[in-house]
């Protein structure tokens, strides 16, 4: 379907336009010179739901994009206001200990890049408590705690080829995992799920069997099951589909979340790949976390 960029069509039924699209087409519409972001719809839906509309009617090309900040805004097409692309200063890896500043269109930028559509995430960082747990390995190995935090570390546990996982029992009784996989990111998907679901299952499993090799006693329980661990933080994005070549380029900024964001080049072979991510603490058990991204409305 193609349409002018200036144009508006009244007949929007032949769209077949969600709620929130319709709402925020006729907003719009009714206010063609007056920018617009995220943070005018946050009361009436949920987040990913106007990220949906938006990125949809923009397709339509019935809005578009007037400039690009910790929040991007938009105008009607109709709209008479030339786009705001403002260079930004960003850093430009010359070395692996070296940077430079540059001057990029961020926009532009972002724009030629084809990005991949499934959303993945890495560094994430899992807790819960065990209560009773530390005092069964500290006793069982009283030079095990670490001097200084007295946290007892597991080590590194292996998943597949850059994956690998990072188990931290603290003084407090609270567990710490870090699953590390920035080369190797886990899709957001059922399917992304349930294998580190499983993966994370092996390690309590593991976890419960060291315990009893201690006392024979050491319930099961004491260590939650896998779907009540939480996650606390992770790197959520998605990578460009090509590999490109140029000037390594590094851009942080702040979302209208207030959450981290970053465009980074990462090596890929001998080429180099575009990633866009935003550092998140979603402090939701592993399925909830998941089932949010996986479907916008799942909190609403």
């Amino acid at each position: 379907m193609t349409l002018s960029r200036g144009g508006d069509n009244d007949n929007m039924e032949k769209y077949q336009f969600t709620p929130v699209e319709r709402y925020i087409y006729k907003w719009s519409k009714a206010r063609p010179d007056q920018p617009f972001s995220f943070l005018d719809f946050v009361e009436k839906y949920a987040h990913g739901t106007i990220r949906n509309a938006f990125a949809r009617l923009r397709k339509l090309r019935l809005i578009r994009i007037y400039c690009r900040s910790t929040a991007a805004f938009y105008v009607h097409s109709s709209s008479k206001v030339k786009a705001s692309y403002r260079p930004m200063t960003v850093t430009h890896t010359v070395r692996r200990t070296a940077t430079r500043r540059i001057q990029i269109d961020l926009g532009a930028l972002l724009d030629s890049i084809d990005w991949e559509d499934v959303c993945r995430v890495h560094n994430i960082v899992l807790s819960f408590s065990a209560h009773g747990l530390y005092d069964y390995y500290s006793k069982a190995n009283p030079d095990k705690p670490n001097k200084v935090s007295k946290d007892i570390t597991f080590g590194s546990f292996d998943w597949s080829i850059g994956r690998a996982l990072k188990v931290v029992l603290h003084h407090n009784g609270k567990i710490t995992s870090y699953v590390k996989c920035g080369n190797c990111p886990i899709e957001i998907s059922i399917l992304g799920l349930v294998s580190l679901a499983s993966f994370l299952g092996g390690i309590r499993a593991q976890l419960v069997n060291s315990a009893k090799s201690f006392d024979l006693q050491f319930e099961e329980q004491m260590i939650p099951r896998v779907e009540d661990w939480i996650v606390v933080q992770w790197h959520y994005g998605r990578d460009g589909k090509r590999e490109i070549s140029g000037p390594a380029v590094n851009v942080t900024f702040k979302t209208w979340c207030n959450e981290l964001g970053r465009i980074y080049f990462r090596n890929s072979g001998h080429m180099l790949k575009a990633r866009l991510e935003v550092v998140q603490k979603p402090k939701k058990t592993l399925p909830q976390a998941f089932a949010e991204k996986i479907d916008p409305n799942f909190s609403r």
